[in-house]
C-alpha cells in the first residue's frame, strides 16, 4: 500500500461540478496502519468555505473526514444513490438499503415497456403466420405471470449532483449517497441472487437484442405444445434473459439518469421492499477504509446547516467519509 501523505481521490463527473473539489488529501503525521482498523476521529474534520474562495468565483462548500491511517479505498467509479434526509437518516441507522421491487418504481411502465418490444419483433416475425394471436396472447400471458416477478432493485446514478434526480428522489433537504463499485461488486460475488446492471436507453440497441431473442423463440417453439408445456419451455429457454432485460431496459426520457441498477432476485419472497445490509458486505470485504467515498447535499439556500446536518447523521454512527459537498446548484424549491 502507499506510504505516502497524499491520497488520492476518485475523480468526479465535470459536469456534476461547478467549482474545484480536492482531487487528493494531504495528511500530516500518517501513520502505518490502515484506516480500516482506526476509530473514528472526530477531530479530523476541515471545513472548506466555497463562498470564500475568491472575490469572482465560488467552489462547492464541502467537509472533509481527515483519515490518520493508509486509504485503499481504490475503485475507478462511484455509484450515487438519492435519497431523502429522513432515508438517510434510516440508512446510516439500520446500515440497510432499500431494493423496491421492479414494476414499483418511478417508472411504472417498466415491465410492460420491455415486454411491448419484444413482443413487437415476435410480432414482425409472424406477419404471415395464422397462428400468430393466438402465440402472442400465450406470450404476453406467461410474460405477465413470470417475468420479473419477485425481482428487486436499488438504483444508483454515475451522476451525482443532477436537478432531475434531487427532484425526483430526495428533494431539497435530500443527499446523494456515493458508494464504491468495490464494495456493489463484492456484495455481487458473495450473493449469488445480486447483480449490477447498467440501464440501456436506446431503443435500436434493445431492438436488436430482442430480436435475437425472438428469433431463437421461434426457433425452438413448438405449435403443438399445451399450455403448460409452453410456460416450461418459455421459463427454461428465456426467463433469465428476460428478467435482466427488463431491468436493463428503460425509456429514452429517462437516459439522463445514467442509471446502474443492484439487481436482487428472491423468488420465494413477494414484498414491496427487500433490505440489503452494505455493512455486512463492508466488513467481509476488508478492501476498503472508508464508508463512504463523497456524499453530496441537495441544492439548498442554507448550504453549511444542511451539510452539517449530514455530518452528525455520521458522526452518530462513526462512519467514515471522504468529503460532504454541497450541491451548489442555485435552485429554489417551490
Amino acid at each position: 500500500m502507499n506510504n505516502s501523505n497524499e491520497i488520492s481521490r476518485i475523480e468526479l463527473n465535470q459536469l456534476d461540478l461547478f467549482g474545484p473539489v480536492p482531487k487528493s488529501i494531504v495528511i500530516d503525521n500518517k501513520i502505518n496502519i490502515r484506516e480500516y482498523f482506526l476509530p473514528f476521529n472526530e477531530i479530523s474534520i476541515q471545513y472548506f468555505d466555497g463562498n470564500l474562495r475568491d472575490q469572482w468565483t465560488k467552489s462547492h462548500n464541502h467537509i472533509t473526514y481527515l483519515p490518520v491511517g493508509i486509504v485503499n479505498n481504490i475503485s475507478s467509479l462511484v455509484l450515487f444513490h438519492y435519497t431523502s434526509m429522513e432515508n438517510f437518516k434510516s440508512i446510516i441507522s439500520s446500515k440497510e438499503l432499500w431494493a423496491s421491487k421492479i414494476g414499483l418504481m418511478n417508472d411504472h411502465s417498466e415491465i410492460k415497456y420491455t415486454r411491448d418490444l419484444f413482443i413487437n419483433q415476435l410480432y414482425n416475425l409472424l406477419e404471415n403466420n395464422s397462428e400468430k394471436i393466438e402465440i402472442i396472447s400465450r406470450v404476453v400471458k406467461i410474460y405477465n405471470e413470470q417475468i420479473c416477478k419477485n425481482i428487486y432493485s436499488i438504483s444508483f446514478s454515475k451522476r451525482a449532483n443532477l436537478l432531475s434526480q434531487w427532484n425526483r428522489y430526495a428533494g431539497q433537504n435530500g443527499v446523494s449517497i456515493g458508494f464504491n463499485t468495490i464494495l456493489l461488486e463484492e456484495a455481487c460475488q458473495y450473493q449469488s441472487n445480486f447483480k449490477l446492471i447498467e440501464v440501456e436507453y436506446e431503443t435500436k440497441n434493445q431492438v436488436l437484442i430482442l430480436k435475437k431473442i425472438a428469433e431463437s423463440f421461434f426457433e425452438n417453439y413448438d405449435f403443438s405444445l399445451s399450455d403448460e408445456d409452453f410456460t416450461s419451455f418459455f421459463i427454461k429457454n428465456f426467463k433469465d434473459d428476460l428478467d435482466d432485460l427488463t431491468c436493463k431496459f428503460k425509456h429514452s426520457g429517462f437516459r439522463e439518469e445514467e442509471e446502474i441498477r443492484l439487481v436482487i432476485k428472491q423468488e420465494l419472497v413477494d414484498k414491496k421492499h427487500f433490505q440489503f445490509n452494505y455493512n455486512e458486505i463492508y466488513k467481509r470485504t476488508k478492501k476498503l477504509d472508508m464508508d463512504f467515498e463523497y456524499i453530496f447535499s441537495a441544492p439548498n439556500e442554507n448550504p453549511k446547516e444542511k451539510m452539517n446536518e449530514i455530518y452528525k447523521v455520521l458522526f452518530d454512527a462513526k462512519m467514515k467519509f471522504l468529503s460532504i459537498i454541497d450541491s451548489g446548484i442555485p435552485y429554489k424549491w417551490n
